[in-house]
Order: structure tokens, then C-alpha cells, then sequence
């Protein structure tokens, strides 16, 4: 049960998270739309008009920098919840009282655990739902055509290609399928189609790609034995549909559109045959990023109170700059086990574990000296 006292400091905690984010959001909205104003205001619209798209614009985009800064910035707000805390006298009543200075983390942690509780809703039900606009250009809209890059199929060695993209309509102008041989056709094919539609799996089809008004015709195909069970038609059409794993979200951001997937479809992409084993391996890291980073921010909470609340304290901001200091080394750690991963001198698992197993130990070391 929480006291009045734990009360008071989750409300504390929960006001100066909220602070924090409308704060830093705020500075970014004024920097970025000064900088990029020229690609939100269109002359054929009024000026009202643009200041709404921009609005919307950057209500979506609240989203990415949400799942950006959330972490961070709830670290941050305890070590400024408990310089406001010994600032304002606070803690020599409740330490007078006998209660342990580590008593007082219990509503802290608790507002640790709801932040990163939003920042999971975050993730897995608001992203995915604006992903698509948070990858087309300032302004643009998902009607507006994008540059494509080619893609590799590496399980039935499909390479994609195209003129443009189209968000809105799931479709590829101009698209290109290369099938390689010997796997799908006994000679190298080119399938060229005015424009390739994408669509998921459903219970009639494998998910995959329709190429309508497509040449050369399916008949003139040198299909090998796989290559008949993914390249076929739908119904009676001359249209040609090819199976494969690779989406559109993978080819309209190529390399970077797993950030804004959910875990369940990160887990699938992890174990698709059909990307590269470079790209699997960011992603396997980004998934042990993302599953542990609750469990990584409760341990920097735990870390940095004995810096916050220190018995020699000889002035209040310099324990918060040392905290502060504290912080960004374990974010180095953090950034140098990433990097060990990426070289593939540890695994992706133990890379995540290094700073909560650093961060932890430095806790129960650093404990004797918290303020009693």
C-alpha cells in the first residue's frame, strides 16, 4: 500500500515526467519546423490550412520521439524528483522517522514501471499504426510517390525493383522481378509490371506480390518444380502473383523499418528466411534492446539514488551532476555492448545483459553510501 508520502512522489514523478517530455517535445517541434518550413507550406493552400497539416504532422511524429526520449527521460525525472525532494527538506522528517532511504524508491520505481508501460502501448499499438507516415517526406502525404531500392529475397532469390512507391495503395510503379535460375525458372527471367500491388496472407493465398499487365506472359515461363508453387495466377487473369516474405513496409524503408514494427512481427521477421543474415542480426539485437529496456531502467534507477541521495554530499548540484555523469557513462556501456554485438564479438543477448549486470553491481556496491 502506498502512504500519503508515496503518493505525494509518484504525483511529483508523474507531473515532472510529463514536464520533461512536453518540454523537449516542444524544442524540437519550434527547431525542426523552423528548419524543414519550407517542405510543410504549399502556396495552393492557405496558410491556415498548412499550419493544420503541419500540426497533424507533428502529432503523429509524437509518437517516434515518444519511443525515443521515453527511457531516458524517466531516468531523469527521479534524479530530479529527489534533488527536489532534499532541496525543499524533505527527507530529514521521513529519515528522522526511521523509514530507509531506499523506502522512498518504491513510488519512484512505480513511476519508472508506468512510463515504461506507455512507452510498450507505444510500441506495439500506436507506431505500427503511423509508421508509414512517419517514413514519407515532410508535407508529402502516403499519396505521394517514393524512391524505391532494390530488394533481395534471399529464400526463392527474387530481386525487386521499381520506379516509385506508393504508400497509400500498397503498390510498386514500374516494378521489376528478377527470378534467378535454377531456383524458380531455368533462365534468368525479368517480369516487368506497370504496377505490383502488395497483399498479405489470408486463407485463399500466401501473402505476396500481384503484378498486373506484366511482361512476358506466365505460358512463356520456364518454371522449375518451386517456382510453380509461387508464381501463379489469382482466379482467371492474365495477372501473375509471386509469393514471397518480403513485404512492403521492408521495401519502402529498407533497413529501418523494424523500429516501428511490433514484437510479435519482429520475432517473425527475425526468423524469416527471406532477409539477409546482416539484417536479421540488427534485428535480433533491436528486439533484445527493446525487451530489456524496462529491466534496464529500473537498474539505472536503482544506480543512481546512492549518487543522488550521498552522505558526504557537499552540495546538492553537484550530486546531480555526478548522477548525471553516472548516467551517461551507463549509456556508453550501453552503446559499446551494442556495438560488440554489431561486430560479432558478443551475442546480441549478452550484449543487452552487460549493462544491467554492470548497472547492477554498481548499485549494491554504491548502496553504503546513500544518505541514512
Amino acid at each position: 500500500m502506498l502512504n500519503t508520502f508515496d503518493r505525494y512522489l509518484l504525483r511529483r514523478y508523474i507531473s515532472t515526467y510529463l514536464i520533461m517530455f512536453v518540454s523537449t517535445y516542444g524544442l524540437f517541434v519550434v527547431i525542426d519546423g523552423f528548419t524543414n518550413a519550407d517542405e510543410y507550406f504549399n502556396e495552393s493552400q492557405s496558410a491556415f490550412a498548412n499550419i493544420i497539416g503541419m500540426a497533424k504532422e507533428y502529432g503523429y511524429r509524437a509518437s517516434s520521439f515518444f519511443d525515443m526520449v521515453g527511457s531516458i527521460l524517466s531516468v531523469v525525472t527521479v534524479i530530479i524528483v529527489l534533488g527536489l525532494v532534499l532541496y525543499q527538506k524533505e527527507l530529514q522528517p521521513v529519515l528522522a522517522a526511521g523509514i530507509p532511504t531506499y523506502r522512498l524508491s518504491r513510488p519512484l520505481l512505480m513511476g519508472v514501471v508506468i512510463a515504461n508501460l506507455l512507452m510498450i502501448m507505444n510500441t506495439e499499438f500506436v507506431l505500427p499504426k503511423v509508421s508509414l507516415l512517419l517514413q514519407t517526406s515532410r508535407g508529402g502525404g502516403l499519396s505521394e510517390g517514393k524512391q524505391i531500392e532494390p530488394v533481395q529475397d534471399y529464400e526463392l532469390h527474387i530481386n525487386i525493383d521499381g520506379e516509385s512507391m506508393f504508400a497509400d495503395k500498397r503498390a510498386i510503379k514500374n516494378a521489376r522481378f528478377i527470378l534467378t535460375a535454377p531456383f524458380l525458372v531455368d533462365e534468368l527471367t525479368t517480369l516487368a509490371s506497370r504496377n505490383a500491388t502488395y497483399y498479405p496472407e489470408t486463407n485463399q493465398h500466401p501473402s505476396g506480390w500481384l503484378l498486373k499487365q506484366v511482361e512476358p506472359k506466365l505460358e512463356t515461363l520456364k518454371l522449375t518444380e518451386l517456382g510453380k508453387k509461387n508464381v501463379f495466377r489469382l482466379k482467371e487473369s492474365e495477372d501473375i502473383f509471386i509469393a514471397t516474405k518480403v513485404t512492403f513496409h521492408q521495401i519502402f524503408s529498407k533497413g529501418g523499418n523494424y523500429l516501428y514494427d511490433t514484437t510479435p512481427e519482429l520475432i517473425e521477421r527475425v526468423n524469416s528466411p527471406a532477409l539477409s543474415h546482416a539484417s536479421i542480426s540488427r534485428q535480433i539485437l533491436f528486439l533484445h534492446n527493446r525487451l530489456a529496456r524496462p529491466l534496464q531502467n529500473l537498474v539505472a534507477v536503482m544506480l543512481l539514488i546512492p549518487f543522488v541521495l550521498r552522505k558526504e554530499s557537499r552540495s546538492l548540484i553537484t550530486s546531480m551532476a555526478i548522477a548525471s555523469g553516472v548516467l551517461v557513462g551507463m549509456l556508453m556501456i550501453q552503446q559499446l555492448a551494442n556495438f560488440l554485438a554489431s561486430a560479432k564479438i558478443v551475442t546480441p543477448d549478452l550484449a543487452v545483459w552487460i549493462p544491467v549486470l554492470i548497472g547492477g553491481g554498481l548499485a549494491a556496491w554504491f548502496s553504503e553510501d546513500v544518505l541514512t
